[in-house]
């Protein structure tokens, strides 16, 4: 297999061109004299065939073109109208990104292993959480061959994507490059959440958020305003990953770059933020403030800082008790009412009735056996039934235990160790502010991760996964790279 693949990587363009023209050639037979119902067929098995050889050209290129693919395969599947198998891909694209990185290291005769990536504290965070993760295989409170199944394919999932971000992520300027991609295509997702709220729904969005129920419709209708997702997964995960992406661009406008850069990231940065209201997830903006408090914290020596704090302090004062009262702009004051707001209370009493299970099963239920995925999956589980548990720790807790939850705690500490302990290491003021955008950034979704299920959605696992790989090789650019 793996010399099939070498063969790959060498074969000349003009011979590729050849193969997929004489495909398209015998398709085209196909489709006259079948039926145009094979056309679907036709197009996804070119597409497959062409980014099966981008991959195998350049796995870097590959990567980028699972990252485009991962913001808009949900917006694919509304528009098909049909419930498909959509996110399997990014499980295909990462085995094929892997074989690619795994050829091309044999190719050059490393003498390190390509595993090696994982000899670091957040490898073996992550090497100790998906052991457990895997274990959790042979809970015997759980039945469910599919929901074990779906399991594993979670959990060598976030291996592979550790994995091929540390082989991606080897130079400073290609982490500058996807930093600026993957915010390209955020705000792609902004302005489309924009239009959304401005010009209304389409047809075919509409008709998928009917196809929810009325609990669904007016979970998404709330203070006379229909809440947008844009083409993410769904309201609460357009929301989360807006307030991400806006603490990574206004911590990065802070840095020591080009006016004009600076006055791009700002402005990108506040239309995610706007977007992010359009959204009305309240999570998304206690996110906000928690980056920004956090990257205060981290840099309160720097007078840029300071005046960022008043800016934001000025900010946060008029969004609270400024003259607005829009549906969006109450709905995030509403944020910060705590027990005064009655979904707020909901969510407590829900995680105070769930909560004993979780603290009477050190290994919890089992893989997806909680709430409406678990009525699906396993109907029949003690923790299976119509509701969602909100918080992803509430989750893990239920279906892992308190072993599972002290574990992924301990993944992500360890990547937040790690990352200070190199910012304040790193000397290059570039690398420190990208440093502290991303730390900021995981700190704020790791928080939202106790009300939402927040780091566990498509596109964002793939960026935070990423920034792992930057915490860990950062530091290596520091005194090797230039960064001007």
């Amino acid at each position: 297999m793996e010399r099939l693949l070498f063969q790959l990587k060498k074969a000349s363009p003009v011979l590729l061109f050849l193969i997929l023209s004489v495909v398209v050639i015998g398709i085209s037979f196909l489709i006259a004299n079948i039926g145009i119902a094979i056309a679907l067929v036709v197009i996804l098995l070119l597409v497959a065939i062409a980014v099966g050889v981008a991959v195998f050209a350049n796995y870097r290129n590959g990567f980028l073109i699972m990252v485009v693919y991962s913001y808009f395969f949900f917006e694919i599947g509304r528009l098909a109208g049909v419930d498909l198998p959509l996110g399997a891909l990014i499980e295909l694209f990462l085995i094929l990104i892997t074989l690619s990185i795994v050829v091309e290291r044999g190719k050059e005769d490393h003498e390190e292993s390509a595993w090696n990536v994982f000899k670091n504290p957040i490898g073996t965070a992550i090497l100790v959480y998906s052991t457990y993760a895997l274990l959790e295989m042979f809970n015997p409170f759980s039945h469910s061959i599919s929901a074990r199944l779906i399991g594993i394919r979670e959990t060598v999932m976030v291996l592979l994507l550790f994995f091929t971000c540390m082989h991606v992520f080897t130079s400073f300027k290609f982490i500058r490059f996807f930093t600026k991609f993957w915010l390209f295509f955020g705000l792609l997702a902004a302005l489309y959440g924009m239009y959304q709220e401005w010009f209304g729904m389409p047809a075919y969005a509409m008709r998928w958020l009917m196809k929810g129920g009325p609990e669904a419709f007016k979970l998404a209708f709330i203070w006379n305003h229909l809440r947008v997702w844009s083409f993410m997964s769904d309201i609460s995960g357009f929301g989360l990953f807006m307030a991400y992406g806006a603490i990574v661009c206004s911590i990065l406008a802070l840095g020591p770059f080009k006016t004009w850069h600076r006055l791009v990231l700002a402005t990108v940065a506040f239309i995610m933020i706007i977007s992010m209201g359009y959204s009305g997830t309240r999570t998304a903006t206690a996110m906000i403030l928690m980056g920004f408090a956090f990257y205060v914290m981290m840099t309160m020596n720097k007078r840029i800082t300071i005046l960022f704090a008043i800016v934001g302090a000025i900010g946060f004062a008029a969004l609270m008790w400024g003259p607005f009262y829009s549906g969006p702009i109450l709905r995030m004051r509403s944020t910060f009412k705590g027990s005064e707001d009655a979904s707020m209370n909901v969510r407590d009493q829900k995680r105070l009735r769930l909560q004993p299970y979780a603290q009477t099963h050190p290994i919890g239920g089992g893989l997806n056996t909680v709430g409406n995925l678990g009525l699906r999956l396993e109907p029949g589980h003690r923790l299976a039934g119509p509701y969602d548990t909100d918080s992803g720790f509430l989750r893990i807790a239920l279906e892992r235990g308190w072993i599972g939850l002290a574990l992924i705690m301990y993944m992500y500490a360890t990547a937040m160790i790690v990352g200070v302990i190199n910012f304040y290491k790193a000397r290059d003021e570039q690398i420190k502010i990208f440093y502290a955008a991303y730390l900021a950034a995981f700190f704020a979704i790791s928080v939202a991760h106790f009300t939402q299920d927040a780091t566990d959605q498509k596109p964002i696992i793939i960026i935070i996964t990423a920034s792992f790989a930057f915490f860990i090789n950062l530091i290596k650019f520091d005194k090797t790279e230039s960064t001007t």
